[in-house]
């Protein structure tokens, strides 16, 4: 009867205390007590006790309550215990580590891990802390001597943020808004993004370069510019024409979008596509002319050879953009936008061509034939001249239409950098926007000729003006006046002498 009793008295001691902590004595659920002498301490009284669960019982092959699984001591003693629980049981104790997220470390000693930080049914629980830190601290032990055991007890973090000094402490290194940013992150307008790399630094949500010009991937040094992807210098020689220059300075502010640089194909493309009536058809057509120079540049001052160097080139006739007046635009505005863009996507057509036959030309060398590369290269003279005097007019035209925009009041155009963000989000997932590609193939420009378009659109930018602005802008102005004399003079070198033989290589040709 006496050792019945101490029974129920340790059962009810092993499982009312299953956690150890600094308020209880137990790192079990439950707790079998191997001699008397231990459940007579335990339950602080003088009394002799078998086993909490005596081996051959009814109760031990049934496991009841709890089981099914049963855990046992070395000298006999066992206890049931659910199935998801590890068994942890030594010399003095048959017991069971308390919750599912407790791994048996030695005996008698059960460690935490980083399963407390996604089973819901752990204490404090927080969807999202699944960042597990730990600590090696002194618990409460009833099963060992002395009663104190070093055991790993830990707590749940952000995935983002390190494990404080102090236990249960989360800190952030880096707080962002409600983020927190990891080490090879930073703080860009309330969100984390990965670091650019060293001499870059983030613009909007893009990485532009320190210093220099940015050109893809590249930054372009002083003195050098960026053509498509790629950072060139310009050749100044007798056997280069400063026509690569005029083409390099036009394409570099027609990359630009500030009021500074006279906007470009990039902006006015932002508020082509927002805005309505005339004035979005205006700004589409501003976009598309200058995209369409920026092209006629890159395929001038690319230098590529074409293959095809046996076929005849003929220019395109482009279709120019045609403004119509109303709501935000004057009539005479519209005429003036529209003399101006018909005169400038003749000239670049012209140019294009010129560009088409200088690198036929350069086919034709690489494959000895030198009676096609001297076609060619005549060819390519014709089309620079004929380009010359259809660019001539361009900056009294350019005059005409800001004069006839301000006087009629016409109201400025800007576009905001976040605007301009937008655009090249869409740029960069889908290329030139489906409009202003359409209005280029209007204009002769298709292929591989989009790809410097699509690098202008990507270079950096702050947003702009790109009505009224661009026209007034000086250096623009002196880029095409400088266009129109270089082609010029192209066309008369190449006239007078379609192919030159090279100094460093006298077996070798190559177009003037």
């Amino acid at each position: 009867m006496t050792d019945e009793r101490v029974d129920r008295l340790a059962r009810r001691l092993a499982g009312s205390e299953p956690e150890i902590s600094s308020s209880g004595p137990f790192d079990g659920i439950a707790r079998a007590l191997v001699t008397r002498r231990r459940a007579v301490a335990l339950a602080g009284a003088a009394i002799a006790t078998a086993s909490v669960l005596r081996p051959g019982s009814a109760r031990a092959q049934n496991c009841f309550p709890g089981g099914p699984k049963i855990c046992t001591n070395p000298k006999g003693a066992r206890v049931c215990v659910p199935d998801n629980l590890q068994c942890c049981s030594n010399e003095n104790c048959a017991i069971a580590c308390p919750y599912p997220w407790r791994d048996c470390a030695a005996p008698a000693n059960c460690a935490d891990t980083p399963r407390m930080c996604t089973d819901r049914t752990a204490p404090g629980y927080e969807k999202g802390k699944t960042k597990f830190c730990s600590q090696l601290v002194p618990v409460t032990n009833g099963c060992v001597a002395g009663g104190t055991s070093i055991s790993r007890r830990g707590w749940c973090c952000g995935p983002t943020e390190v494990c404080g000094a102090e236990f249960g402490e989360c800190a952030c290194p880096k707080r962002c808004g409600s983020e927190c940013c990891e080490a090879d992150e930073e703080c860009v307008n309330g969100f984390c993004k990965p670091k650019c790399r060293p001499g870059w630094h983030y613009q909007g949500d893009v990485c532009v370069c320190d210093s220099g010009q940015t050109c893809g991937v590249r930054c372009c040094p002083e003195g050098s510019q960026c053509m498509g992807s790629t950072c060139v210098r310009p050749r100044e020689s007798e056997k280069t024409p400063g026509i690569f220059d005029a083409f390099g300075n036009f394409f570099d502010t027609a990359n630009q979008s500030s009021a500074q640089h006279g906007g470009g194909p990039r902006i006015q493309s932002v508020f082509a596509a927002q805005a309505t009536g005339p004035v979005g058809g205006a700004l589409l057509g501003l976009a598309a002319v200058n995209a369409q120079g920026v092209a006629a540049g890159a395929a001038f001052g690319d230098r590529h050879v074409d293959r095809s160097y046996k076929r005849k080139v003929v220019a395109k006739r482009p279709s120019a953009p045609r403004i119509p007046s109303g709501v935000g635009l004057d009539p005479r505005a519209a005429k003036a936008l529209e003399a101006l863009l018909g005169a400038e996507a003749n000239g670049f057509a012209l140019v294009l061509a010129s560009a088409t036959a200088l690198a036929r030309a350069r086919g034709a060398i690489a494959r000895h034939d030198l009676k096609t590369a001297r076609k060619q290269s005549l060819a390519a003279a014709g089309f620079a001249g004929k380009a010359a005097r259809a660019l001539r007019p361009v900056p009294a035209l350019r005059a005409s239409a800001l004069t006839a925009l301000t006087s009629t009041g016409a109201t400025e155009v800007v576009a905001t950098p976040d605007q301009v963000l937008a655009l090249q989000a869409e740029v960069r997932s889908g290329g030139v926007p489906a409009d202003l590609r359409d209005q280029l193939r209007r204009l002769g420009v298709r292929g591989a000729d989009l790809k410097p378009v699509r690098a202008a659109l990507l270079a950096g930018s702050t947003g702009g003006p790109t009505l009224i602005a661009p026209l007034a802008d000086a250096a623009r102005t002196r880029n095409l006046r400088s266009m129109a004399t270089e082609l010029a003079r192209f066309s008369r070198a190449a006239r007078r002498a379609p192919i030159s033989r090279s100094r460093a290589l006298p077996n070798r040709y190559r177009p003037r």
